[in-house]
């Protein structure tokens, strides 16, 4: 049976009640989805244990599940937001700042690598539950450790190799590897292909 309204004014349709108008679809009488106003706030899903999409051109872009998730070009959401396609934003705020072992961005859903905030103006990488590297405010990087003010690059707990990581004639002992010029204030102090110790003092 199909329903057709036509007329040459707006609306075509008027729904009014005194407190609560409402518009239900049911399926072998049972209700399914509705349309509704409680004077406060306009309602429109599903009135059973049912999804709901929005479509487009026949074709679904947008589904709410029963459990809240919403998902955007997929009708499988896993998250309370799914996005299955490029997501542009001006700003990309969280609301956590995350920690070490629950940074706040991560990918894959690998819970305990991604990006925190250990301070205010300060960004940390976090592998394993373990923070591998760290930016503070005045852009001192600390690799292995926290960055120290006055030193722009800080690395502990590693080798530091420059060039080619393998290289024949490197040894346990060597602490810096570089294959090329190592420049420090504008003066070349180390040409081609050699390995040193290097302490700084």
């Amino acid at each position: 049976t199909t329903l057709e309204v036509q007329s040459a004014v707006v609306p075509a349709v008027r729904l009014n009640h005194a407190t609560n108008p409402r518009i239900e679809i049911e399926v072998g009488g049972a209700s399914r989805m509705a349309i509704d106003h409680d004077g406060a706030l306009g309602l429109i899903g599903t009135t059973s244990p049912t999804d709901i999409a929005l479509i487009s051109n026949n074709l679904e872009r947008l589904r709410v599940t029963t459990g809240g998730n919403v998902g955007v070009g997929t009708s499988n959401p896993l998250r309370l937001l799914d996005v299955n396609g490029v997501l542009r934003a001006f700003i990309l705020e969280t609301a956590s700042l995350g920690a070490v072992g629950g940074p706040a961005v991560i990918v894959g859903g690998d819970a305990n690598t991604g990006l925190y905030q250990p301070a205010a103006d300060m960004l940390a990488v976090t592998t394993g539950g373990t923070e591998r590297l760290r930016i503070d405010a005045s852009g001192n990087m600390g690799l292995g450790a926290a960055a120290a003010a006055g030193q722009r690059l800080r690395v502990d707990g590693g080798d530091v190799v420059i060039g080619s990581p393998v290289i024949s004639g490197e040894s346990a002992q060597e602490d810096l590897f570089i294959e090329g010029n190592l420049i420090v204030d504008g003066q070349s102090i180390l040409q081609s292909a050699q390995f040193v110790d290097l302490a700084i003092s």
